[in-house]
């Protein structure tokens, strides 16, 4: 499935220090995903694992995808 992934990356300050911090995402064909569900896993080309947090459709038929490496997160 085609997918355009995002992993913006940038330091946050936490106790006065700072702290390496990024939220990856995706942007995908809402038919391809019809009901993503949290937990779900996105898998990059690279092999790389991702799961789904939140899932936002914007009503053009395309679908941003939150993701985490941690299936724990939240």
């Amino acid at each position: 499935m085609p997918a355009i992934f995002y992993a913006p990356f940038e330091t946050a300050q936490m106790f006065g220090a700072d702290v390496p911090n990024s939220q990856p995402s995706a942007h995908v064909k809402s038919g391809d995903v019809p009901n993503p569900e949290r937990n779900d896993v996105f898998t990059r080309a690279d092999g790389s694992v991702y799961y789904v947090i939140a899932s936002h459709p914007d009503g053009t038929g395309v679908t941003l995808l939150i993701l985490s490496r941690d299936q724990s997160y939240g």
